[in-house]
């Protein structure tokens, strides 16, 4: 048996005819492999021996399944609009390479130190969309991909870079005043960590606390982080501003406050930090307390410290603002039982740990696993049996006795 066939690849002009010869006249199927994605074909048969071939068969026309796109849009471009927006658009994926019916678009992106996310395009007809909430003056690196039903296709390549526009600086970091005297303090910083551009000065303003009072300021290169006040007021809290500038002008100032005195010290634990019911969570704690004396140095932040089920201690990474007085746990287990305690910082060094907290236990949640392996097998002609694996009795969080499974067919 002697079998043409005939192809067409959709918005292409051209056919191209392949032949193939099966030397077996019993067989009544063939299968064509090494076909494109998602491509209509024609396929014709005829019958032959050594004394010719017959009519062809009609043909039949049949089309392949869809898969996920080969490549990536083409003409991909990111454009900076502004210090937290980049416009990006695209054009069309290579007709060869769609392989099914282009339902909609995901834009990655994302840069040094941030993750990468990306924003869904549903629909064929858009091809372009304006990155929003960006970090200011950060470079990008964004990737376009089209999907179809099947799947995601390629990502769009090479990825495109673009910096984000500059902006005003963040406040300075790490502000503290390692050296203080009667008459003197010397203040010391670090850039911000929002620095949203090239850092072209700092200014420092510092004035006695007190109602109309003079104001002196003075201006520093990018490369000067430290400066020292002199000619203060003994025994008295004067207000220091440190603020950096870019291109686009002077950012936001970190405010601290500094007590003129010879004497200072560590300052004095905070009390044990407080819980009410009513601050209690699956997954997060609330608690208070009151402050020690800061040992003429004013805080610079709290540093609070958890145990769970009555384990080892561990630092929360984030530090607490000295001004508040509450703060809120998060990331916690549900039905877990915690302790915590925390200390102050000043400039002198940090205090002892406050007394730990009653041992609170957090509110039960619902299951945070899914379940896994689950298999169906036939028994009888109405019969399935459902197996899974049971998840652990912790996962439950807190409500096993209670707990089940659900099992939902249709």
């Amino acid at each position: 048996m002697f079998i043409p066939y005939l192809f067409r690849i959709k918005g292409e002009s051209k056919s191209t005819l392949h032949s193939l010869s099966i030397e077996d006249p019993t067989r009544n199927s063939f299968i064509l492999d090494g076909l494109e994605e998602f491509t209509v074909y024609e396929v014709l048969l005829q019958a032959y021996n050594d004394l010719g071939s017959s009519e062809p068969s009609p043909v039949v026309v049949a089309r392949t399944r869809e898969a996920e796109p080969g490549a990536g849009p083409v003409g991909v471009t990111a454009e900076a609009t502004s210090s937290t927006t980049i416009l990006v658009k695209w054009g069309e994926v290579e007709p060869k390479e769609r392989n099914g019916i282009i339902e909609g678009f995901k834009v990655y992106y994302g840069a040094k130190g941030v993750p990468f996310k990306f924003k869904h395009i549903e629909g064929n007809a858009t091809r372009q969309t304006t990155l929003t909430e960006l970090r200011k003056y950060t470079k990008y690196a964004v990737q376009v991909l089209a999907y179809t039903r099947v799947g995601d296709g390629a990502l769009s390549s090479p990825p495109r870079q673009e910096r984000t526009f500059e902006d005003v600086p963040g406040r300075p970091s790490n502000v503290s005043f390692p050296d203080v005297s009667f008459t003197t303090a010397r203040v010391i910083w670090d850039v911000p960590q929002e620095p949203n551009g090239q850092i072209k000065k700092y200014r420092v303003s510092y004035r006695l606390q007190r109602e109309g009072s003079k104001n002196f300021t003075t201006e520093l290169l990018p490369t000067d982080r430290t400066f020292r006040a002199v000619n203060l007021e003994p025994m008295e809290y004067y207000e220091f501003e440190i603020t950096a500038q870019t291109n686009l002008g002077w950012g936001y100032a970190a405010k601290n406050l500094v007590f003129t005195t010879n004497n200072r010290e560590i300052p004095q634990p905070p009390s044990a930090p407080q819980i009410s019911p009513s601050q209690v969570q699956s997954r997060e704690i609330t608690f208070s307390w009151n402050p020690g004396r800061d040992g003429y140095a004013p805080f610079r932040h709290y540093l609070v410290q958890l145990s769970e089920n009555g384990g080892g201690w561990q630092t929360v990474p984030e530090p607490v603002d000295p001004a508040q007085t509450s703060y809120t746990v998060q990331g916690l287990r549900p039905y877990t039982e915690y302790k915590f305690r925390l200390q102050a910082v000043n400039d002198i060094g940090p205090s002892g740990w406050s007394r730990e907290s009653n041992a609170t236990k957090t509110l039960a949640a619902a299951p945070s696993v899914p379940v896994e392996n689950v298999k169906v097998t036939p028994i009888t002609r109405t019969n399935v049996k459902v197996e899974w694996s049971p998840i652990n009795r912790e996962d439950f969080n807190g409500d096993s006795q209670t707990g089940g499974y659900v099992i939902e067919y249709r």
